[in-house]
């Protein structure tokens, strides 16, 4: 009896922590792909509004993906802002970007902006 009341807690237990490891995997996929997608099509920020339409995607997917990141959703909040400042420079525009970038990097625990300095955040190959 104790046995096969030991088998299916396990099994229950395996379940659940199966299901809680796949949902963090997937959320973190996500993530990284939206993160892939501001990098990927960071070259169209020199096109006009209308040719944008996959960096505009990723960019307007952040509030949503990121969710319960509060310093993310900041520095997005604040990149709103000043893009949509008529008064704002160029600098302050690429200071919020690279602050966004930055915020994104931290939420996923990657290191890379130990390695890379701030203008290559906005630099492209095109």
């Amino acid at each position: 009896m104790w046995t096969l009341f030991i088998a299916l807690l396990s099994g229950i237990i395996g379940v659940g922590v199966s299901i809680f490891y796949h949902r963090r995997a997937e959320r973190r996929a996500v993530r990284l792909q939206v993160l892939c997608d501001l990098f990927g099509y960071k070259f169209q920020l020199n096109l006009d509004s209308n040719n944008r339409k996959e960096f505009n995607k990723a960019i307007n997917e952040i509030p949503v993906i990121f969710h319960d990141s509060k310093k993310v959703l900041k520095a997005h909040k604040e990149l709103y802002e000043i893009l949509n400042n008529k008064d704002a420079d160029n600098n302050e525009k690429d200071n919020k970007f690279i602050l966004l970038y930055k915020k994104i990097f931290q939420d996923l625990g990657l290191k890379l902006e130990k390695y890379v300095d701030d203008k290559d955040f906005l630099k492209t190959l095109n």
